[in-house]
């Protein structure tokens, strides 16, 4: 017969601790009476039963963690494929934004001769960062930019990692440089979070372009 510890230390395999620490201490109380009564069948049966038991559940086990890795890898490609519609989405607005800056730039920031376009702003050490919207133009003469961020539905990390974007691009433009994000909708909470954490953000409604600012042919 095995020792409790030698019990513990097998249905550790299977079960947590304390379910083995219980079982083994059951088996060697039931083997302490049968071993008294001198019903050794009796025991061999419980033995038999508990060792069928154990190879039904490490079954049972090895299945459950096969199908978990399983819903583990459907789960990594169905985020894959929720970044790229997030991010057609993201382009979509874009597109549907910058025929009207050229206004939106001029009746909000002051901003004259805007030139329009999508940029990667390319760093010394050959890194770099994609705007979805860069505008560039004058305002009393001098330099100035407007980036903006576009998402379908902004979140906190959204505006977190905008505005480190805007902490690097500002070491490399000269000039004076406005920020917005843009989104079909934004929850309260993060409504309040931009404004309270990142004010230099102003916040548009995608629906805003088209009320308020003049639609321009880009080149």
């Amino acid at each position: 017969m095995h020792t409790v510890n030698q019990m513990k230390k097998r249905f550790a395999k299977v079960f947590n601790p304390e379910q083995s620490a219980v079982l083994s201490e059951i088996i060697n109380d039931a083997y302490s009476e049968l071993v008294k009564s001198g019903d050794f069948n009796e025991l061999k049966d419980i033995v038999k039963y508990l060792g069928l038991k154990m190879g039904e559940l490490a079954d049972a086990q090895k299945q459950t963690e096969k199908e978990l890795r399983e819903l583990v890898v459907e789960h990594k490609k169905t985020r894959r494929r929720l970044g790229g519609i997030s991010q057609d989405v993201g382009y979509g607005l874009e597109d549907k934004a910058m025929p009207y800056m050229v206004d939106f730039v001029k009746k909000n920031y002051g901003i004259e001769g805007a030139l329009v376009k999508r940029k990667n702003i390319v760093y010394p050490n050959g890194k770099f960062d994609e705007l979805n919207i860069y505008v560039e133009g004058t305002k009393h003469g001098k330099k100035a930019f407007v980036i903006g961020e576009c998402k379908s539905q902004p979140s906190k990390k959204d505006a977190d990692k905008f505005h480190k974007v805007y902490e690097r691009v500002k070491t490399v433009l000269d000039g004076e440089i406005f920020l917005f994000m843009m989104g079909y909708s934004f929850d309260p909470s993060i409504k309040n979070y931009i404004m309270e954490k990142y004010p230099e953000i102003a916040i548009i409604m995608s629906y805003d372009f088209e009320l308020n600012y003049k639609k321009v042919s880009l080149p």
